[in-house]
Formats: C-alpha cells, sequence, structure tokens
C-alpha cells in the first residue's frame, strides 16, 4: 500500500449506523491512497469503523440539547485538543462529531465535516421541502460545524450549493455489496421493513393487516404478527432483500433512503414530527417521485395501502445522483488541505 505519512483525524458520531457506514467508506479511500488515518467514534459506529482503521471509542454529543451537553462537549474538546497536539494531524474530519472540528479550529488545523444534515445549512432548499424545517436545520448544522472550513454535503438528489468553494456536494457512500449486482425485483417477494427504533407498532400492525409478506430486520424484540418474518440484523440478508423487495417500509434515515433510491425501489419512510432532518429526507424523496412518508403520529393504515396499492415492481431505473461521491469528494479535499 502506497503511504504519504500524512495522518488525518476523523471524528465519527455514534448514534446509529449511518455515520458509520459512510465513514468507512471514506477512509477506506483514504487508506488506498495512502494517508494514515486515527479514527475517534461513538458508541454504534465503533464496531464498523475498526474494521478499516485504528479506532478510539469516544462519547458522542447527544441530538438534543440538555443540562449535561456544555459539561461533555467541554470535555470531549479536551480529548481532541490533546490529541491533536500529540499527532499533529495534517487534516481533521468530521462526520457530525462537534468536539473534533473545534479543536482543530483552535490547532489551525484545517477540516472537513461530513453529513446529509449539511445540505440545509449548505444547500439552496429545494422544491417541496418545508422552509421551516429546513431553516431550523440550518440552523442546528451550522451550530454543529463550527470550525470547519469545509463542507461535503450528501445528498440523494441533486442540490445547490450556497457557497460553491467551500462546499461539495456529493453523492452518498454505497456499500461494495450493494454495488456488487443490479437489483431484480419481484412483485411476489416479501416487503421489506426496518426501523431504527421500537416505535412502529401501528405500521407493523397494518403491514400484518395488509397480508403481503413482510421481512422485519431488527434489533429489538416484537410479538409474533401474520404474514411478518422477524429476521435479525444481517447485512447480507438485508441487502438481498432490498434486492427484490416490491417496496421498503422504515424509519427515514438518509443511508437506507440513498441505497432505495440507488436500487430504484420505493420506500415508505416514517420519522418523529420533530425530526426536521427526516422530515426532509421524505420530503425530497416525495419530490422525486421515489416515494411517500409521514410522522409516525399522522400515520394511518389506509394511507399505507395506498402507497402499496400503486407499487409497480417492475424494470428499475435509478435517477442520476450527485457527482462525485462522498469518498471521493473528502479525499480531494483532503489532498488540497493537506
Amino acid at each position: 500500500m502506497p503511504t504519504n505519512n500524512k495522518l488525518v483525524h476523523y471524528y465519527v458520531h455514534g448514534r446509529g449506523l449511518e455515520h458509520a457506514t459512510r465513514s468507512v467508506a471514506v477512509i477506506r479511500a483514504l487508506n488506498e491512497a495512502g494517508y494514515r488515518v486515527l479514527a475517534f467514534a461513538g458508541e454504534d459506529a465503533t464496531l464498523l469503523v475498526r474494521e478499516v482503521t485504528e479506532c478510539r471509542r469516544v462519547q458522542s454529543i447527544p441530538s438534543r440539547f440538555s443540562l449535561r451537553t456544555p459539561p461533555l462537549v467541554a470535555w470531549r474538546v479536551g480529548e481532541a485538543l490533546a490529541a491533536q497536539r500529540v499527532h499533529r494531524p495534517s487534516v481533521v474530519v468530521s462526520d457530525s462529531d462537534l468536539p473534533g472540528l473545534i479543536a482543530a479550529r483552535l490547532h489551525d488545523i484545517p477540516t472537513v465535516v461530513v453529513g446529509h444534515g449539511l445540505v440545509a445549512g449548505t444547500c439552496h432548499r429545494p422544491p417541496g421541502v418545508n422552509r421551516g424545517a429546513w431553516w431550523r436545520e440550518g440552523l442546528k448544522v451550522r451550530a454543529s460545524s463550527l470550525g470547519a472550513t469545509h463542507h461535503v454535503a450528501v445528498s440523494f438528489v441533486r442540490l445547490r450549493p450556497l457557497d460553491p468553494v467551500h462546499t461539495t456536494v456529493a453523492s452518498p457512500a454505497l456499500p461494495p455489496d450493494l454495488l456488487a449486482s443490479p437489483p431484480h425485483p419481484d412483485p411476489n417477494a416479501p416487503l421489506v421493513a426496518y426501523f431504527r427504533d421500537n416505535n412502529a407498532h401501528a405500521v407493523l400492525d397494518a403491514l400484518a393487516d395488509h397480508g403481503h409478506p413482510v421481512t422485519l430486520f431488527t434489533r429489538h424484540i416484537h410479538p409474533p404478527r401474520a404474514a411478518i418474518n422477524v429476521r435479525s440484523l444481517n447485512r447480507a440478508d438485508f441487502v438481498e432483500g432490498l434486492r427484490t423487495a416490491p417496496a421498503v417500509v422504515s424509519s427515514a434515515g438518509s443511508q437506507l433512503m440513498s441505497e432505495c433510491v440507488f436500487l430504484g425501489v420505493s420506500q415508505f419512510a416514517l420519522y418523529d414530527a420533530d425530526d426536521d432532518e427526516q422530515r426532509f429526507n421524505v420530503e425530497m424523496l416525495r419530490g422525486a417521485g421515489l416515494g411517500d412518508g409521514c410522522t409516525f403520529g399522522s400515520f394511518t393504515p389506509q394511507r399505507l395501502r395506498r402507497f402499496l396499492g400503486e407499487l409497480n415492481a417492475g424494470q428499475r431505473t435509478p435517477p442520476p445522483l450527485p457527482t462525485p461521491d462522498v469518498a471521493t469528494a473528502v479525499l480531494r479535499l483532503v489532498g488540497q488541505l493537506s
């Protein structure tokens, strides 16, 4: 493997697997280009990131502010300052982790921040996306990316950056297992269901009543339901399910949404009413004509039946995604900044 002896510190937020999945793809690209990468990852991300580089576990900052947030941020910034003082990385990359960015700014180290939510703070609002949700998420994004000198906003639809000099709009990281073979949709194959949190009981009841076979991939314990086959979350089985599924019913995370868009599979996505990022994920999905969704609180079985009744599991033609992909975009910026 080539080496250029340049060190990159890579910070990964730890809630869910979206940040880790994206970061693994980027770190692999950095490794292949000869960079040494030391990662600092939150709880959910650690196991995945450790597969591709040396990784130290850190405590991620919760998305909801509380009285514990300021002291935790201060503690984490202190940890990052110490690590950067010892190692002197050429560039700091952060996937939605603020403390590493603040420390890098204090050390005058160039930084790249990566994330899907960044679209709200760095891009023009697309048609059909709620203005208030876009504005509120933009404020949150700007606060959580303090210190970043460059932004890579990840999107599964084409968007225009507000500042093309410092912002790159990139397509999502698609895992190699997803790219390995083309989809083969089957209208009789099971629907795929996945929910990050254990909060979709009404949706699962409606799916069971609908009668079409469903495979639910989950880490949670669920009571038996007719027509629903509950499976532990195994990546290989999950990807194969996506390739054949006539539709996906899930929570509205951007990584799964990106994979559905790439495969051309229709998605019904649900989100909490106060989750602005997942709200505009669904609104962008709907605007692209690739699915529908609603809040968990406004969900009705009739809306799901209408969505399932309009499915056409024929030949899938994924829409063109933004270019470059996120790994290429980050690698290019690290090369320019280091």
